[in-house]
């Protein structure tokens, strides 16, 4: 088996998870939403795990709702909010969305979509070449317009899943709510949710959307924690479960591992993960010539080391680094089938010609023997290209 440095694209399955897989795998468990003693066991693996999530993250058990994944929580969070406002709201219209312009394509994507069909402005936060919104770059676009009677939909990612590059939404969070209380807040923590302190992401947010498969559980499973006042159109129409903002039947396996993903994650002790990263990373700039962290250390998540090499090209790299048995990435993992530089690096101005960008990123299962490892194979593929 090799050394597996992918964590960020996604994380191997923890052997607690394939366990309570496993065991409920084997329950007898009906359809929650029916009135039978096999409805009643689902009913209360559900309704356990909601408030597992809801006791970690310190919100009310109707607060959460299970998705499919991250991609899908965001999409809700976005199309929900500005329909629901457009269409039921006290509060009146979302007349504009706001993004930051290195959100995942899950935000980027949809956040046009749901402009296009609502006929709403999307506007855009710029970064610094950290990858970190300014409070310039804030103020420009919150303050813009009519803001004390206008209201926005921001959403900003608590870290980047490309570069690490933490942001600052405890103070975006701030901003956006002494300019008119009424606007709403997101933030994407599916990759910041394995390093940053998920209470206080949630903390200061309306809603934030989370994916399992980044903490050690399984694909296909995510949340949108939407905080109470939050009105939400749902996408998926059917039998009107969990509080009309998400039909379908509950996955009832799923419910389960995403809670104890959470909770493994949450009792996690994350200082030594920052002791790693800095060794990782001070030993590879020892021993390669011409490397340099895309971000700062202390600008970017404990998990992530996003870094450029000059001198050698990315995809033969990263080719090299996999018939070495070193599993890395050059960036997101949704749009590695693109040699275009990816959009976060063009925000930051990084796309330079001639050096290739990695992401080496590590979770709960990575040693520091498999990081010591990884240097001396990273520093022979190097070599070989620049030869």
């Amino acid at each position: 088996m090799g050394i597996y440095l992918d964590h960020a694209a996604t994380s191997p399955l923890r052997p607690e998870i394939k366990e309570l897989i496993a065991q409920l795998q084997n329950a007898e468990l009906g359809n929650a939403s029916s009135r039978h003693s096999y409805a009643r066991v689902a009913k209360r693996v559900i309704d356990d795990a909601r408030e597992e999530i809801a006791s970690i993250l310190k919100v009310n058990y109707s607060n959460v709702v299970f998705t499919s994944g991250g991609t899908e929580s965001d999409n809700l969070a976005l199309y929900g909010t500005v329909r629901s406002n457009l269409e039921v709201s006290i509060n009146g219209p979302i007349t504009e969305i706001v993004v930051s312009e290195i959100e995942h394509r899950a935000i980027l994507n949809s956040a046009a979509e749901v402009g296009k069909v609502f006929n709403v402005p999307v506007k855009k936060i710029s970064v610094n070449s950290d990858g970190v919104v300014t409070k310039d770059s804030l103020t420009a676009v919150l303050e813009s317009g009519d803001s004390k009677t206008a209201r926005k939909l921001v959403s900003v990612m608590a870290s980047n899943n490309e570069i690490g590059s933490v942001q600052p939404t405890e103070t975006i969070y701030s901003q956006l709510k002494s300019i008119n209380e009424n606007n709403v807040f997101h933030t994407d923590a599916v990759q910041g949710a394995g390093w940053l302190d998920m209470v206080t992401i949630v903390k200061n947010a309306d809603m934030v959307s989370f994916s399992a498969h980044k903490l050690g559980g399984p694909v296909g499973v995510g949340l949108l924690i939407v905080k109470d006042g939050i009105k939400l159109m749902p996408q998926i129409i059917g039998g009107g479960q969990q509080r009309q903002r998400r039909s379908g039947t509950n996955d009832v396996i799923s419910a389960a591992a995403m809670a104890m993903a959470l909770k493994l994650n949450a009792d996690k002790d994350l200082s030594h993960f920052y002791d790693m990263k800095r060794k990782f990373l001070n030993d590879i700039k020892a021993q390669i010539a011409n490397v340099r962290e895309t971000v700062p250390n202390e600008l970017s998540v404990d998990g992530m080391c996003h870094i450029t090499v000059d001198g050698v090209n990315g995809e033969e790299l990263l080719f090299l680094l996999d018939d070495n048995n070193l599993a890395a990435s050059a960036g997101s993992a949704c749009s590695s089938g693109s040699i275009a530089p990816s959009h976060v690096l063009m925000a930051i101005g990084a796309q330079e010609f001639g050096s290739a960008f990695i992401r080496l990123s590590f979770g709960w299962s990575t040693t520091q023997n498999e990081l010591d490892e990884a240097v001396l194979i990273l520093k022979k593929c190097v070599d070989k290209l620049r030869r």
